[in-house]
């Protein structure tokens, strides 16, 4: 049986008011939590076929804790051109484009 897995990007900072949303890191406790759940992740399951994040900052440095403990045997990026999240309609999209297919 296939499974998809889906998890929020850890805590970003707000410490520098000049960043974009779309540039903030994570913050102290995002770093932790970030390991915390990539650990607790990897003793459930040793691999995935495929990593999906955003191009934003904090969701590439939270996939980068899954990266390290998860043997992953596809990556990828999903490319967000404006600042808004992702709406229904366009992770309707690339789930209908890019994943559905795979979990057929």
């Amino acid at each position: 049986m296939k499974k998809l897995i889906v998890v929020r990007h850890s805590k970003s900072s707000w410490k520098d008011s000049s960043l974009s949303d779309f540039d903030r890191p994570l913050n102290k406790r995002g770093k932790r939590d970030g390991k915390k759940m990539s650990e607790f992740l990897s003793k459930c399951i040793k691999s995935i076929d495929l990593l999906l994040c955003s191009s934003s900052n904090r969701t590439i440095l939270t996939s980068n804790y899954y990266k390290n403990s998860l043997q992953i045997l596809n990556k990828g990026r999903i490319k967000v051109k404006n600042e808004n999240i992702l709406t229904n309609k366009s992770l309707n999209r690339i789930c209908s484009t890019n994943i559905y297919s795979k979990f057929n």
